[in-house]
């Protein structure tokens, strides 16, 4: 989804009905094609701000929008993740690192030379099962600590 799609959402009724100890945002990579880098770090600064005021007793972990590749354009490719960069330096600075914390998982995604391949996103944007895998390693460890587990 977009930044502006989820706010909207949220408005309306998505965070009714529950508690939520922590929340895991990954969102911004569906708005690189449409919105600036500045409305896309705006767009999640709403967002986490919307988790503040409806989910007040959430911590929130913001990570980092992931790698992209478009294998037939190696130029949009290099775009797509300079803006990428942009977007996650940003969202860096959305963490007070009380209630609001970063991590930046996205070079986990990438070969020792940088590259994206199918085995882990099959279609440059969508994790393969062994993309979530590697998802899933690289947060668990701080999703524990941040829910107080042990």
């Amino acid at each position: 989804d977009t930044t502006q799609g989820v706010l909207w959402r949220m408005q309306n009724g998505e965070l009714e009905g529950f508690k939520a100890k922590l929340i895991v945002l990954m969102l911004g990579t569906n708005n690189t094609a449409a919105n600036p880098v500045g409305q896309i770090i705006e767009g999640d600064r709403l967002i986490v701000e919307e988790f503040k005021k409806q989910q007040p007793q959430a911590k929130v972990l913001v990570l980092g929008v992931f790698p992209r590749n478009n294998a037939r354009s190696p130029e949009q490719t290099a775009v797509l993740n300079a803006t990428i960069k942009a977007v996650n330096t940003g969202l860096a600075q959305l963490a007070d690192n009380k209630q609001v914390f970063y991590m930046d998982i996205g070079d986990k995604f990438l070969t020792a030379d940088g590259t994206l391949t199918a085995e882990i996103m099959m279609d440059g944007l969508h994790p393969t099962t062994k993309g979530y895998q590697i998802w899933a390693d690289a947060t668990l460890p701080r999703v524990k600590e941040l829910m107080g587990a042990k």
